[in-house]
């Protein structure tokens, strides 16, 4: 503010165990928005939770949790991993189930599309995989802005756009190399994609740029 920075602290969700909640990781941005992961798990369950933080009167408060509605909570067994990517721009807020099986297909994953309604958060549309190809561990890394959405695919990223609220894939932009991987690089502006892979060029690492 004015030029000076000032720092504020999400805190561990009061319900998550504060040794063991994964708070934070990853958390996206938007605006008066933030939001933020929560995984963890006691003996027997999974917990999958994404927190919504809006700036009021100055300070930042929760305003929403959306659940992983792969199975109600408590989950059981197998993690989904809802919530190990999350994209939001404006009214609009992706979530990622990388480890979500899928038309019996095991750990293929899928990401949800919810939308900023007066009363919360609704599910606008879910994204599966659109090649028809075996993959797995669906966006895993996600980005948006405004209508366009970016996320990591085995080797490269696919991209669907909105027009009013529906979701169509538009295009998969793939990697050159054949063994280059986006770890946790990439990110929109506009109608451009970037998306950085490590391991490219002998792990000596490259970024890509599409326009």
């Amino acid at each position: 503010v004015g030029g000076v920075w000032s720092e504020s602290v999400l805190q561990t969700p009061v319900d998550a165990p504060a040794d063991d909640a994964g708070f934070g990781f990853p958390v996206a941005t938007s605006g008066g928005t933030v939001v933020a992961s929560t995984r963890w798990r006691d003996t027997e369950r999974h917990y999958n939770r994404v927190h919504v933080y809006e700036r009021v009167g100055g300070a930042w408060a929760e305003t929403a949790r959306i659940e992983d509605p792969a199975t109600e909570p408590p989950h059981l067994d197998k993690p989904s991993g809802f919530g190990s990517g999350v994209a939001i721009s404006g009214d609009r807020l992706a979530v990622a189930s990388p480890g979500q099986d899928v038309d019996g297909a095991q750990d293929e994953g899928l990401v949800r599309i919810y939308r900023r309604e007066a009363d919360g958060w609704a599910l606008e549309a879910t994204l599966t995989n659109p090649t028809g190809e075996r993959t797995s561990a669906i966006g895993r890394v996600l980005a948006m802005d405004g209508p366009l959405l970016a996320v990591k695919a085995n080797r490269g990223v696919w991209v669907y756009r909105r027009t009013g609220t529906s979701w169509a894939f538009e295009t998969e932009l793939a990697l050159p190399e054949e063994r280059a991987g986006i770890d946790r690089a990439l990110d929109v502006d506009g109608d451009r994609v970037a998306a950085g892979a490590w391991n490219a060029r002998d792990t000596r690492g490259s970024a890509y740029v599409w326009a």
